[in-house]
C-alpha cells in the first residue's frame, strides 16, 4: 500500500477548506444579487396620496410593508406607512408606525417629527420633549424649526410646565433656545413666563438668559417694563441695594444686566471689588490699569430718574495712578448719545476724597439715563493709564 506523507495530506485539507470558504462567500454574494431589491422611494406627501386611487394606495401600502421587512435598518418605509395610515384615518396604525420609525433612527427627522406630532396631539408633552431633545442633539440643522415647536408647546394648556422641566435639566441647546425666543419681539410674555416659572422652581438662571430678554425689551424702548422685570428677578438682599443708583457701595457681583453694573472687557483694565483701604469694613470698586488705552465706557448702568434736580456723591481714592487725563462720571440721556447732563471728575490725590456734582434731568426726551465711567478726553497715541483707582459710596440724591 502506498503511504502518503502526513504533511501533504494536511496541506490538501487546508486547500479544500479554503476553496469551500470562497465558494460559500460567492454563493452568499450571488444570493444577495438575486434577492428582490426594494429601492428607496421619495417620501410620500398628502398631495401625492390625494392623486392615488384606493387600489393604488392599497398597493403602495403592501409595497411599503414588504420594504419595511426587507430593509430593517431603514425608516423611510415606516414614515410612508405612517402617512398612509393617517390618510386612511387609522390613527392607531399611524402611531404604531411612527413609534417604530422613531425607534429605528434617532437621526431621522421625518420619523421623529411624526412621532412628536402624534405625542403632542395626545397631550403626551413630556414624552414629546424627550424626542425633541434627542432630535436637537442629533440634527442641529433643524434647530429653528424644532424651537418653534417647543415655543408653540408652551402655549398649549398644560404645556408650559413640561417645557420648564426639560429646560431645568440644562440640555445643551438651552442657551440657544433662549436666544431664539428672546430675539422674537412677539414672544415677550412667553419668555417671561418661562423664566419666572424656572425662578419659582429654584432653577438656576444664567445671567445671559435674563440679559437677552431685557435687551429685547430695551431694544423695543420698553424701558420701564425691562426695569420691573429686572426688579422681579432680584433676591431680597439685592432689593436692599435698589436706590436711584443700584449698589453704589459695590457689594454685589456685577451681572451685566443693564440696571446693575455692566463692566466692559478692555485690554489692560482689571475691574474688581476689594476691601476698602483705610480700615472701614466695606467693599470698594477698584480699577487697575496696566498701560491701558481705554476708548470706550469702563463701567455703566441704566437709571430711571424723573425730571428734577439731583446731586451725585462719591468717594474716590487712587494709588500710583498716573494720567494726564481724568476719569469722569457722566450721566447722559440714553435716548440720544449726545444728551450729556452731568460730568464729574473722578480722579484725585491719594487718600479718600469726596466729590459732588449737581445736575438736572430735563422734562423732555430723557425718560431714562445711563451712568457711565469713562475718560474725559481720548488719550494721545503716546499716553496710557497705569495704577489703581477706587470708588465707594456712589449715590444720587434728589434735591427738594
Amino acid at each position: 500500500m502506498k503511504r502518503h506523507n502526513s504533511g501533504t495530506v494536511l496541506q490538501v485539507r487546508k486547500l479544500n477548506g479554503l476553496l469551500l470558504s470562497w465558494a460559500g462567500l460567492f454563493l452568499i454574494f450571488l444570493s444577495l444579487l438575486l434577492l428582490p431589491r426594494f429601492e428607496l422611494r421619495p417620501a410620500l406627501t398628502p398631495e401625492m396620496l390625494a392623486k392615488f386611487s384606493d387600489a393604488e394606495r392599497a398597493a403602495r401600502t403592501a409595497l411599503e410593508i414588504d420594504t419595511m421587512v426587507a430593509e430593517p435598518l431603514e425608516s423611510s418605509s415606516l414614515n410612508n406607512l405612517t402617512l398612509l395610515a393617517k390618510y386612511n384615518g387609522d390613527i392607531r396604525g399611524a402611531e404604531k408606525f411612527s413609534t417604530l420609525a422613531a425607534a429605528r433612527s434617532a437621526r431621522d427627522g421625518v420619523a421623529q417629527s411624526a412621532l412628536i406630532d402624534s405625542q403632542i396631539a395626545r397631550g403626551q408633552f413630556s414624552d414629546a420633549l424627550i424626542h425633541i431633545d434627542g432630535l436637537l442633539r442629533a440634527q442641529p440643522a433643524q434647530t429653528p424649526q424644532v424651537f418653534s415647536v417647543v415655543l408653540a408647546l408652551t402655549k398649549q394648556p398644560g404645556g408650559l410646565l413640561p417645557v420648564v422641566n426639560m429646560l431645568a435639566s440644562d440640555p445643551p441647546w438651552r442657551r440657544n433656545f433662549f436666544n431664539f425666543v428672546s430675539a422674537d419681539r412677539s414672544q415677550v410674555d412667553v419668555v417671561y413666563s418661562l423664566l419666572a416659572e424656572m425662578r419659582d422652581r429654584r432653577v438656576h438662571l444664567a445671567d445671559g438668559e435674563i440679559r437677552g430678554f431685557l435687551k429685547n425689551l430695551i431694544d423695543q424702548k420698553n424701558i420701564e417694563k425691562a426695569y420691573f422685570v429686572w426688579l422681579d428677578f432680584l433676591n431680597e438682599k439685592q432689593l436692599h441695594n435698589v436706590k436711584l443708583i443700584y449698589d453704589g457701595e459695590f457689594t454685589e457681583r456685577p451681572q451685566n444686566l443693564f440696571f446693575d453694573w455692566t463692566v466692559r472687557d478692555i485690554a489692560g483694565v482689571s475691574v474688581s471689588q476689594v476691601a476698602r483701604i483705610g480700615g472701614q469694613n466695606n467693599q470698594t470698586l477698584m480699577l487697575d490699569f496696566a498701560l491701558a488705552k481705554p476708548s470706550a465706557n469702563l463701567i455703566e448702568q441704566y437709571v430711571l430718574l424723573p425730571p428734577g434736580n439731583y446731586v451725585l456723591n462719591a468717594e474716590v481714592n487712587s494709588k500710583n495712578f498716573k494720567s494726564d487725563n481724568a476719569l469722569q462720571w457722566q450721566i447722559r440721556c440714553a435716548e440720544k448719545t449726545s444728551g450729556q447732563i452731568l460730568i464729574s471728575s473722578a480722579t484725585g490725590a491719594a487718600g479718600w476724597t469726596k466729590v459732588e456734582s449737581n445736575f438736572s434731568v430735563p422734562e423732555l426726551n430723557c425718560a431714562y439715563q445711563k451712568l457711565i465711567l469713562r475718560l474725559a478726553e481720548p488719550l494721545s497715541v503716546q499716553k496710557a493709564l497705569s495704577g489703581q483707582i477706587y470708588f465707594d459710596k456712589l449715590r444720587v440724591v434728589r434735591k427738594l
